[in-house]
This record gives structure tokens, C-alpha cells and sequence, in this order.
């Protein structure tokens, strides 16, 4: 007789933990040490000295996030705000925003198209932002392993029930920390929170929201990577078995 096993990804030490390559963590750090390197390789992005002192967004979402509405909160900030939107990410709307152009500026909010990258290339854009907006699970995984603040766009089903997933995640994430639950809700249409209103508190609380990625991204590396986790389990169960 066989016995089946369910060997899940997750966020706890009662899970698999998540995919993670040997030296990504020791990659990351070097990175986000050196000045240097990062401004090189936004520099490589099209991204003007100018806008590197500004707060820099990455922005992956699906089409339906009120980007819009976000977009306006930022012209309308007191605070300048660079966003880098990979091509073929919301057309409709950054284009609207860019014209025929790579890049624009209307009051605080500077947007700028850039490459869709491959996945190292990818992780150091994480790396140098501010903040990442990421979607559905890679880039999602990759948000949390880059040690920075992120917003997750979950990918939607039927009966709203990614929203008890999202709830799920944040009660797990972020405490106390409520501008980020708030943030996260209004981004996935989970709670009628206005972006002009929510972003100036979100923003005050991005250092506060630092220090907790730094942490949470800390937690999970103490459960281990998945491929390795996998192995140790096919081992226990294997030699139990030979004990039988």
C-alpha cells in the first residue's frame, strides 16, 4: 500500500517554506550595500539622478487595480514619487499616462516605462525600490526575499475568495501595522478606502513597513527553502519506513 503525502510552499515553520536559490540572500545584501551598483543599474533603466532621490515604485500588477486612482493620489503628493512600470504592464492606463513616450511627469509622479526583465534583473529591481508592487505568486515570492516594503495584487476568483487569502496573509504579515492592511485592501477592491487618503498615511508608516520586511523576510529564511525542506522530508519518511 502507498501513503500519500501533501508537501505545501508557505509562510510557517508547519510548511515547506519557499523557493529559494543558494547565495540569493548574500547576492541581495551586496546589492542593496552598495550605492554604486544601484544607482548603475537604475541609471541602465533610463532613470535620471533626479528621480533616483524621489521614493522609487516598482509597479507589477494585474489591469484591474485602481492604478488610476494611485496615480493621482501620487501627482497630488507632497512628496515626489518615481515609478518604474515594466512594458506590457496596464497598457491602457500607462499609456494613457506616457503617450508615445518612455516617460512623463505630471505634478509629483514621474512614470517611466522600462524593459520587462529577466528574473536576476528582476530581483535587483526589487532590490533598489522603495516600494514593490508585485502580483499572483513569483513575483510575489520574490517581493518577500528582497527585504523591501511590497503590496500584493492576489490574483482574483469567484466569490471574492482571494480576499480571505489576502486577509489571511496580512493578519499573518503585518500586525499592527494597519496603513499597510488598509493599503492592501483598497488595491485589491477587499475595502472602499479613497488613494488620496490612504497614501499619505502609507507613506508615513514606510519606515515602520521597512523594518517589518526586513524582519518577516528574516522569518522566512529561518524555515529554510523548499527544495532543500522537500528533500529532508523524502528522507524522514524514508527511513521510516526502513523502520517498519
Amino acid at each position: 500500500p502507498l501513503t500519500k503525502y501533501f508537501f505545501f510552499p508557505g509562510f510557517t515553520n508547519k510548511t515547506g517554506g519557499l523557493l529559494l536559490e543558494a547565495g540569493l540572500h548574500q547576492q541581495r545584501q551586496a546589492f542593496q550595500q552598495d550605492p554604486v551598483a544601484m544607482s548603475s543599474f537604475l541609471a541602465q533603466l533610463g532613470v535620471t539622478p533626479a528621480e533616483m532621490t524621489a521614493t522609487k515604485v516598482s509597479l507589477f500588477c494585474y489591469p484591474h487595480a485602481p492604478i488610476q486612482e494611485l496615480f493621482s493620489a501620487w501627482q497630488n503628493s507632497a512628496e515626489r514619487v518615481t515609478c518604474l512600470v515594466p512594458q506590457g504592464v496596464a497598457p491602457d492606463v500607462i499609456h494613457a499616462f506616457l503617450g508615445n513616450a518612455t516617460s512623463a511627469t505630471q505634478g509629483a509622479l514621474t512614470v517611466r516605462a522600462i524593459p520587462f526583465l529577466a528574473q536576476p534583473e528582476y530581483d535587483k529591481l526589487l532590490w533598489v525600490c522603495d516600494l514593490n508592487f508585485v502580483r499572483g505568486e513569483d513575483s510575489f515570492v520574490r517581493a518577500q526575499w528582497a527585504s523591501r516594503p511590497f503590496v500584493w495584487h492576489i490574483y482574483p476568483q469567484d466569490k471574492n475568495l482571494h480576499h480571505i487569502k489576502l486577509n489571511a496573509f496580512l493578519e499573518c504579515l503585518t500586525a499592527k501595522t494597519n496603513s499597510l492592511i488598509e493599503f492592501s485592501l483598497m488595491w485589491n477592491a477587499a475595502q472602499a478606502v479613497d488613494a488620496d487618503t490612504i497614501w499619505p498615511l502609507f507613506k508615513t508608516d514606510l519606515p515602520t513597513i521597512a523594518k517589518l520586511a526586513t524582519g518577516w523576510q528574516e522569518q522566512l529564511a529561518r524555515h529554510g527553502d523548499f527544495a532543500s525542506n522537500i528533500v529532508k522530508f523524502a528522507e524522514k519518511i524514508g527511513q521510516e519506513s526502513r523502520q517498519k
